[in-house]
C-alpha cells in the first residue's frame, strides 16, 4: 500500500519534470555547431562523437586535478 503510494508519487514526479521536455526536433545540416559536420537520422555525427570523447576528457581531467591538488595540501600540512 504505501509502495504503491511512493510509486505514484515517483511517477508524477517525473511527469511533471523530465516528461515534459521529451519532444523530437529536425536538425539541418546548417544548424549543426561543427564546420564540415554531416548528419544521420537527424543528429550531428561529428559534433556528437565530439563530445562523446571531449566530456570524458574534461571530467577526467578535473577529478586528476583535484586528486592531485588534496595531495599537495595533505602533504604540505602532514609535515
Amino acid at each position: 500500500m504505501i509502495k504503491n503510494k511512493i510509486n505514484k508519487w515517483i511517477l508524477f514526479l517525473y511527469f511533471l519534470t523530465v516528461g515534459n521536455y521529451a519532444h523530437a526536433r529536425v536538425i539541418n545540416v546548417n544548424s549543426c555547431p561543427v564546420p564540415f559536420d554531416f548528419t544521420v537520422a537527424d543528429f550531428c555525427v561529428l559534433s556528437t562523437i565530439g563530445m562523446w570523447i571531449a566530456i570524458p576528457l574534461i571530467i577526467m581531467v578535473v577529478y586528476v586535478g583535484f586528486a592531485l591538488f588534496t595531495g599537495l595540501i595533505r602533504s604540505i600540512f602532514s609535515r
